[in-house]
């Protein structure tokens, strides 16, 4: 399970991105001042830093964009290798460039959406284990094309979109991402997707798969699903 240790001083949303992370397979600890923060970094090993930027010391009652990029600056200097995240709600490229000055690997607004929060966080997670040589910790992920799909937290991911699946969704592209150079059977499809389900059929296939379509568009993704009449599906991969 990777860790997060997450600084932000406004205890309800804290408290709420805590457990929506924990939900996607998160471990979160919480720091509520630029001190507290320090100490459990050096207390605990954490996989990535994600802190307001905006936060509040124990030497000021009041929060300070001061306080957020000193404590970046503060942990750069002590060596800390774990990616550091800024997320906030200061949306300006004066905030972002003094974040990512600091030390910062990533500015995020707190009005971004889940799925694509968490791509990011992933993303640089995955960086810092590749820069440290460390092998994948789990098969979960499944890496084809551009795209990662993340079986147990149904979502697929490209570039810095990721789009939340249903589990039959995900069961679908798994099959097809595993047969990549090769068509897939509906039969196949409907083994892997339902099983023994009573609801099983090809027109049902054929819904999830036109739901999947429509949801991908809406994100901005071509369409990589293709139908090979009379013989199943197969993957058109963008370049």
């Amino acid at each position: 399970m990777k860790s997060i240790l997450l600084v932000d001083d406004e205890a309800d949303s804290a408290s709420a991105l805590q457990k929506t992370l924990a939900r996607f397979g998160y471990h979160v600890d919480v720091a509520h001042t630029t001190e507290a923060a320090l100490h459990m970094v050096e207390k605990t090993p954490f996989d990535l830093v994600l802190l307001d930027l905006n936060i509040r010391s124990e030497r000021s009652e009041h929060p300070d964009v001061a306080h957020g990029t000193g404590l970046v600056r503060q942990l750069r200097a002590s060596r800390f290798g774990p990616p550091i995240v800024t997320f906030t709600s200061l949306d300006t490229a004066l905030y972002e460039t003094a974040s990512l000055d600091a030390g910062a690997d990533d500015f995020i607004l707190k009005t971004t959406e889940i799925p694509r929060l968490l791509s990011r966080l992933n993303m640089h997670i995955r960086r810092y284990e590749r820069d440290l040589g460390k092998k994948p910790t789990t098969g979960k992920r499944i890496g084809f094309g551009r795209f990662t799909l993340d079986r147990d937290e149904l979502l697929l991911s490209i570039d810095d979109t990721a789009v939340t699946l249903s589990p039959r969704e995900a069961r679908i592209i798994q099959v097809m991402a595993a047969n990549s150079a090769r068509i897939v059977s509906v039969k196949e499809l409907l083994d892997h997707a339902w099983g023994q389900d009573l609801t099983r059929s090809p027109s049902a296939l054929e819904g999830v798969i036109k739901r999947l379509r429509s949801k991908l568009q809406k994100h901005g993704i071509v369409t990589f699903i293709e139908n090979v009449k009379g013989r199943g599906f197969r993957l058109a991969l963008p370049n």
